[in-house]
């Protein structure tokens, strides 16, 4: 039997897809209605298929096992971190029911990766690819749901677009957790540029202030993280100002523009 990895390939599952057997053309209610008379119980010859879905999804999503230490990952630059580290310590502390949201860019794929998803409504995004989304959706889940944390994972271009909400939240009791992924760089477009016009890259490259210090100004907490061993404290400390204090909280976390992606 194919892998999963094959079978998206090659399609060669080893039960057959289900096809399209008829179009339906009907009202919304109409067609809601219908529904209660079927029995939709699972297909016995998906079982299998299912099973290695789930269990290659499982091992996509696993995080290396070093991932906390930086160890076995790739070389940084001095003056850098791996998100991947940050990000496992943040896995590590996250409750069950955590909501996270994300725009645009690179970055999301360490939350579409990593982040798990236990209950339903647990990942906020669009999908249109529009920047900008990261920092107001966490704002209004934070407000939505106080009861469950919420964490914005956000690129250092998004947060330029809208990082200005942190004085919302403030002024509104929002209390979320955001990681700022900075590369100074809008790192996917550059990757178009490489990719089309190789060595030819224009508008892409940002200069950036210190974010920690900008969210302090606004009044939430701020940690900067420039290497891998400073990933846990500034995760603890950050989630404290969320949970126990109840205001926003922002980690910087200066990353190497040659990792691009997990």
């Amino acid at each position: 039997m194919p892998t999963l990895a094959e079978a998206a390939r090659t399609t060669a599952f080893s039960a057959p897809l289900p096809r399209v057997a008829r179009q339906i053309l009907a009202a919304p209610d109409a067609f809601t209605e219908a529904l209660a008379g079927l029995d939709l119980t699972g297909h016995p010859d998906w079982t299998r298929w299912t099973a290695e879905a789930r269990e290659e999804q499982a091992r996509h999503a696993a995080l290396p096992a070093a991932a906390r230490t930086g160890a076995g990952l790739p070389a940084t630059a001095p003056g850098t971190a791996h998100m991947t580290s940050v990000i496992a310590e943040l896995v590590e502390r996250l409750p069950d029911d955590a909501v996270h949201t994300f725009g645009a860019g690179n970055h999301c794929i360490w939350a579409q990766r990593y982040l798990p998803t236990r209950v339903f409504p647990s990942q906020l995004s669009m999908r249109n690819g529009s920047m900008g989304y990261s920092v107001p959706a966490a704002l209004a889940a934070s407000l939505e749901s106080p009861g469950r944390l919420t964490v914005a994972i956000a690129g250092d271009g998004e947060f330029l677009m809208d990082g200005q909400e942190i004085a919302t939240a403030v002024q509104y009791g929002a209390a979320f957790l955001v990681i700022l992924m900075d590369n100074r760089q809008y790192g996917t477009i550059r990757e178009h540029q490489e990719r089309h016009y190789p060595g030819r890259i224009s508008g892409t490259q940002l200069a950036n202030p210190d974010f920690a210090a900008y969210a302090r100004a606004f009044g939430a907490h701020g940690e900067t993280v420039t290497a891998d061993d400073q990933a846990a404290g500034a995760v603890e400390r950050a989630l404290k100002a969320v949970t126990d204090e109840r205001r926003p909280a922002v980690i910087h976390v200066v990353v190497d523009q040659n990792i691009p992606l997990p």
